[in-house]
Parts: C-alpha cells; structure tokens; sequence
C-alpha cells in the first residue's frame, strides 16, 4: 500500500513497489475516471483531460523528461499497475501507477508517476516518487542571473519602482525538473482558449492575474493555484466548468510553469518541482491536484479548497484564542496614527503612556477593542529592520509589557519579522542563524537572518514564553524570508520545517497566527498549522493609498482555506490632526465596509479621540464580537468571463453571505462599475439549492425608504429568476469611490422577512443570529450579545409591511424572541 503523502517509504515499500509493475502492451486505453471531469491514460503513458466531451488537456510526449546529474533525461516507461487503497482524510481511491526510467545508461534514475482518483471526492492527485531518490536536481542558484531559469525580479510591490527595476527585488525559480502533469500548448486542445485565473506574489495580489489562454500567467515559486475554465458556459453558473490545479505537498517548491518550445519540446503547462532544488532523497514525493466543477470558478475553487483540507484534516485554533480573527482590535502597523514614524516625529511621546490613553478614550466612546497590535517599532531593530532582540524598547516601554497589559485589561498582538545577522540569540550561542542573500531592496539594504530550521521550535518557544501578555502573534515579510534565502530554496522541507517551528510554538502558547506578506504557498501550507488563522490580503493601506482594498480575489483564495482576510487598519475619520503622514485620508466608509465584509479580522488605527464610534460599531458588537459573513467575500464569476459572454466589463460586484441553519442571507457589494450589469440568482454564490425556485428581496443597505409599518415595496424589490435587478453605474464623486451594498434576504414559507439589524453592515450575521425558524404566522429567533446590549431588529410580515423590534440581550447573553 502507498504511503501517506506526509511518509517516506520503508525499504519493505520500495521492494514491494518495484516487485508488482505489470507492462501493459496493448496502445489502447488503460484507465479512465472521474465525474465532473474525467482522465484517460493510454499504455503509451499519454494521458487526457476530458471535460463534458470536449479535450480540454493532452500530455505531450517532448515534455515527459527529468532534469537530474546535472542534465535533461529522456525518460522510458518501463511498465504500469493498477491498485487500490484508502488514504486519511480522503478514503478510498483508485490508483495507476507508470514507471518510467532515465535512459542515460550512467546513474540511471527510477521514478514512478502515479494517477490516483478519490471518487467520493471527485479529485485527482498527481503523484510522482523517487524510490531511490535523485541528484544534481538544481539547474541554477538563487542569486544567479540566469534567463533560462529565472523567472522575474518582482518589482510590482516596489515602493521605487526605477530603483527596482533596476535592481530587483528577489529571484525566484519559474522552471521545474520534474513535469508531472505536464500538458501541451496546441491549437489541438483548449488550453489556449481556456479561461484561467491564478494567484501570485505578495498577499497573492498581483495584477492580471485572470485572462483568456494563459495569456499573464506567471507560476513559479511565488505562484499559487491554478484555475482554468471555459469561457463559453453560461456566466451564471447554470453549467460553467471549471478545474484548480495546485500543489497538494511540498507546497513551497512544487510549481507551475509556463514552457515556450524549443527544438527538444513543445511549448506547455507543467507542474513540477522547483529549479532550485538540489536534490532529493529515497522515498520523497511530490504531488499535485486537480478538482472540478460544474458551478463556475468560485465553486471549483471553494470545492477544491475543501479536498485539500480534507486529506491533512485542517482545523484552526479554537476562537476563544483567536481575538484577532473575532473581535475588533486596534493597530499601530504601517498607516496607522501611531506607527513607527509616529514615535520618531514625536520623541516625547512615550508608547505605553499613549495606549493606555487611546483605550481609555475607546471606552469612553463604547469602542469595545479585545486586542492592540504592537508593529516592529516595539522591539530593537539594526539598520536592515532586522530584530536584534525580541524584547520591548525600555524607552518606550519603561514599565514592560506585563504593565501595560495589566493597564490596557486586553492582551497584545506582537509582530515579528527577520532578524539580523548581529542578534543577541546568535551572539549568546542560544540559537544557529542562517543569512539570507546579500541584497539591495527597497525597504532594507544587506543580509537578514533567520533561525535554522531545526531549532525553529525551540527558538521561537523560547522567545514566546518571554511574553506571557502576548494574545496573538503576526509574523511579517514571509516572502523575504524565503526568496532571500538560498538555503530554504534549495532544500526540500526546510521552510515548512521552519514554519511548523513557529506555529507549533505559538499553538502551545495558545496564541493565533496571523501572516503578512505571504506568497500563495504560505497560505496552502497553513493547512498543516492549526495556529494559522488570518492573513493580510492587502499591500500596507495609508491615507490616499489608492485601492488596496480591492481584495476579493486573494480573499477567494484563503476563504477555501478557511483563513480570515485582513485588509488592514483602517482610520475611521478622513481628517487626523497630527498623523504622522501630513495628509487626510478618504473612502473611510468604503474601507470600513470592506473590513467588515471581508470575513477577517477589523482592526481600526485613530489617533486618540478621533474615532468616528457611530461608524466603526457597524462592524461588531457591544462586546466586541465582529459581525461578520459565514465566509468571506468574492468576486462575482462574471468578472472572469468576456463581456460578449455577459462578463462584467468594468468595475467589481463581490458577494457573500451569512448562513443561519439551512437558510441563506446574502451581501453584494458593487463599486467603479461602469456600465450597468443585470444580475439574476444564479449569479450569487453559493445559490441554495431547494427544489422549487428560491425567492428573496432585496434593497440597499440600510433599506432607505422604509420604516416601521410602511410597506416593504418602499425600499424592497423581489429577486428570483423572473425578477433580476439591475446595478447601476457607480463612478467617483471628487476622491471618493462611490458604492452600494444590497441586502438580499430570503423569504421563508410564510412570507415573512428577516431584514436583521439596519444598523450593521452584516445586517444578518452568526455571529448575532444562532437560528430562525418559521413559527407559526411568524418567525423564532436565537440572538446573542453583550448583556443588556438593545438590538433594533427589522423585518417584513406576511402581509408585506415592515416590522421593527427592540430587544434587550439577557444577563445571560442569548434571547429566544418570538415574532409574528
């Protein structure tokens, strides 16, 4: 039986293996499976990916090769098998194995490639073995000016765009040596008509990062998941495929790659492992996966999600240990009032002394914080931003951070990047570093260290235990802290070994992670880590920053990954007097709103007594519990389809929803939309599927228009498949972004409406609703809240009027409140 994926094999494994090839002569079809989407493998090894009829994929014969002992190696099959087994998490599959060989007669190497099908599943993974391993894997180094492994210097996140196109940020690998699967790039397939979107770079946000035939596509090391689907199904996901290819393990070297022809080869996809990867030892795996679906993008990308999670049984720290990811918190990151320019233009203020002022203002206002981040300006730093003791500066912190703590009553955030070559642990010989690359960037000039991967663990249980008023832990520049390390790009297992380091701490410590400047590999690797909860979907957000709040895409992403996405602090007011940037900031609903909606952690970043409370309590509750969606929010399909198959041209429409029970409340958010765009049920996602057509009404936020006793027709439409509305066009008023949020609510069997709390931006959250029930001629609800918290609820009557009602939260927290 295979090992699982997170196994090396035994000798007694290999021996099996290698005993029970069988070679199949006949040039015929030897294995075909799956549902959505189906793979056909011929006794040739080429193999086909068939979607409802059509050749979307063919394997390419030119491509089938290993780069190993230093050189390109055609590879022979040598035979095939079929078997069967049952992995954790996933159960049982069905299993073809090819075995193939380097026909160089000098070290010859054995792979297997493996096609494994999970049917109650509906998911393929892609599996290839090394039984004896491999060597002389690495076709360049990090650092190496070699374009015929380099993938690019990104300068997209730069804050000197000349300077960095000049110099470059980091070096990443954007070729592979394996091709496992690998498919060819011909007018004979689909691949270059498909429509494909993926994720890549910092906070996975780079632009064009969907288009039609690969056209943008970049892959490589700092790439993610891939999905391809077809451009010519219906928008509305009546029947839109759609499949994700990503990394299944090793997830910071296994690859995609885009690869242009040569005399040797067709130009193709492939996915494999990174260029830069010396070798690999007995037993070492790689795999891939490809899931489907018949729903659109968004469904094939939450399904997909869901399997990955599956096989390594993902769960996230508990939520009581997870303020950041669940209440309302307040921030000194970059952008914030108090960061760390604050302290340099104001070398009196002393840190401690103003925080303790800031939440005792929050309190007067009823702004009820549970947490306060400290950013990097909290601990010692050299030249390079590079930590040199994870301690609190004693001048801006004289009393310690047990002290301030005990002042505040809320636990602290504590950040932590890269370390320098010069830190204490190093100079006391607690703890072995390693350097990173020589570098010139934007932010910092010359080498950072980091802990050897193997004391990961001990060093950052160490350094945590020091701080026992630590309530969550942020660590930052996660892609400087592998693309400047040529040691964790070179060896398999190292970064995961230095990340499983620090979450294990912070597990034991009882703290949540949040990342920040992560890579799309981070955030797949989080599924091994239950301390990951959160991450930044957001480039640092300060006033006039542009739109940065545009996150619906890398928040697609880590909502299949069941990780919150953080926009950023955000001021509340647009004018605050003294901030350190001389400037005022705008949009402050529009970012608010996104907080809110992102389905991820609020944080809010004012100078003290300049929060606008009104505003920032349309997030949570009075006890500081975000009222947020069951996930966080998407792009509409339509924004990856042509306009000439009904895609939205120009602006962005996201959408997602709050599921209470089996019944669905959904939010649509539509800003910079430029031409009107007709939008039906079928568009909203996740549709509930029930057996006769679903009915909901909708109005803008806030219902304008209505009030109790007015008719509902006031302020609400009906919205089903014979009445879609329309959005309107949404263009700029002066510097601000002009949007409208909609409430679109179901109605249940007996007419009634559940219109939720007006007031709030989720105006149906769990968080607030734990259950509705029709009962009788009217409804049952469950609330909770802060004890004696009053609640103004809305709704509509069977007979069509609106209806208000007051209700004040018990000493207990919950309600049972009976309408009709």
């Amino acid at each position: 039986v295979r090992p699982h994926p997170k196994e090396l094999m035994s000798a007694a494994n290999k021996a099996i293996i290698c005993l029970l090839f069988v070679t199949v002569t006949r040039s015929d079809e030897i294995w075909r499976e799956g549902e959505v989407f189906e793979i056909s493998v011929q006794s040739n090894g080429s193999y086909s990916v068939i979607v409802a009829g059509e050749l979307w994929l063919q394997s390419s014969a030119s491509l089938n090769a290993l780069f190993a002992n230093g050189q390109w190696n055609a590879l022979l099959l040598k035979g095939t098998r079929r078997w069967n087994g049952s992995t954790p998490g996933l159960g049982f599959f069905s299993a073809l194995d090819l075995s193939f060989q380097t026909t160089n007669s000098d070290g010859a190497i054995s792979m297997v490639n493996t096609f494994r099908y999970h049917k109650d599943y509906d998911l393929f993974l892609f599996e290839t073995l090394f039984p004896q391993g491999a060597k002389g894997m690495a076709q360049s180094k990090p650092g190496e000016d070699d374009s015929n492994t380099r993938n690019i210097k990104v300068f997209s996140h730069a804050r000197d765009s000349r300077q960095v196109n000049r110099i470059g940020e980091f070096w990443s690998s954007g070729v592979t040596s394996t091709r496992f699967p690998s498919f060819d790039f011909s007018n004979e397939t689909k691949l270059h008509t498909l429509g494909y979107a993926e994720w890549h770079g910092r906070f996975s946000a780079d632009s064009n990062s969907y288009g039609i035939g690969l056209q943008f596509f970049k892959g490589g090391t700092e790439g993610g998941p891939l999905v391809l689907f077809d451009t010519a199904g219906e928008v509305d996901r009546k029947q839109s495929h759609a499949i994700v290819i990503s990394s299944f393990n090793n997830f910071k070297h296994a690859i995609g790659s885009k690869v242009i022809a040569t005399s040797s080869h067709t130009a193709g996809l492939v996915f494999g492992l990174q260029s830069y990867i010396t070798e690999v030892q007995a037993g070492f795996m790689l795999q891939f996966g490809m899931s489907g679906s018949t729903h659109g993008v968004s469904a094939a990308v939450e399904s997909w999600g869901e399997k990955l999670r599956s096989l390594y049984g993902t769960t996230r720290i508990s939520p009581d240990l997870d303020p950041t990811n669940t209440k309302l918190g307040y921030w000194t990151d970059n952008g914030a009032y108090y960061d760390g320019s604050y302290w340099s233009k104001n070398p009196k203020a002393v840190p401690q002394d103003v925080l303790v002022e800031v939440k005792q203002m929050l309190d007067r206002m009823k702004v009820p914080i549970a947490y306060i981040q400290l950013d990097p300006w909290w601990y010692p730093n050299d030249d390079h931003g590079g930590c040199t003791e994870w301690v609190p500066q004693e001048k801006f912190f004289p009393k310690g951070l047990p002290w301030l703590r005990d002042q505040l009553g809320i636990p602290l955030l504590l950040y932590a990047n890269y370390f320098s070559v010069n830190n204490t642990y190093m100079k006391r010989n607690q703890f072995d570093f390693i350097d990173s690359l020589n570098f010139q960037l934007t932010y910092a000039r010359g080498p950072i260290a980091n802990v050897v991967p193997e004391q990961s663990y001990k060093f950052y249980d160490y350094i945590m235990s020091k701080h026992q008023s630590m309530g969550a832990f942020e660590v930052d520049f996660l892609d400087f802290q592998f693309l400047l390390f040529s040691q964790l790009q070179q060896h398999v297992n190292w970064s995961e070994m230095w990340m499983k380091g620090m979450a294990d701490a912070a597990l034991k410590h009882n703290v949540s992670m949040q990342l920040c400047m992560e890579l799309p590999n981070d955030l797949l690797q989080s599924v091994l880590f239950p301390a990951i909860t959160n991450a930044r979907a957001s480039e640092d957000d300060f006033p006039t920053a542009g739109n940065r709040w545009n996150i619906a895409m890398t928040a697609m992403l880590m909502r299949a990954l069941d990780i919150g996405p953080f926009f950023d602090d955000i001021w509340t007011r647009a004018d605050q007097p003294g901030n350190p940037y001389g400037q005022s900031s705008n949009d402050i609903r529009l970012r608010t709103f996104v907080s809110a909606l992102s389905g991820g952690p609020v944080g809010i970043s004012d100078g003290a007594n300049l929060t606008d409370a009104e505003l920032i309590m349309r997030s949570c509750r009075e006890d500081g519990v975000l009222l947020k969606p069951s996930r966080p929010v998407v792009p509409l399909d339509a924004h990856f389809m042509p306009a000439n198959q009904g895609g939205v041209t120009a602006g962005n429409i996201w959408n997602t929803h709050s599921q209470i029970g089996s019944d669905v409340w959904y939010h649509l958010m539509a800003f910079d939309v430029t031409q009107p765009f007709v939008v039906t049920p079928s568009h909203i996602y996740p549709l509930k599927k029930t057996t006769s057509q679903p009915k909901f009404m909708i109005g803008k936020w806030g219902f304008p228009g209505c009030s109790n006793g007015s008719m509902a027709t006031e302020c609400l439409k009906m919205f089903d498949d014979n009445h879609p509305f329309t959005v309107q066009t949404l263009g700029m008023d002066g510097s601000e972004h002009n949007f409208t949020l909609y409430s679109i609510n179901p109605v249940f069997s007996n007419g009634w409406v559940l219109l939720g709390e007006v007031d709030k931006v989720v105006t149906v959250s769990p968080q607030r609703f734990s259950s509705v029930k029709v009962y009788g001629d009217g409804l049952r609800l469950k609330v909770s809240g802060k004890p004696s918290e009053q609640l103004e609820l809305w709704f509509v009557k069977s007979n069509g009027h609106i209806f208000t009602a007051n209700v004040r939260v018990p000493p207990s927290g919950q309600q049972t409140v009976y309408m009709s």
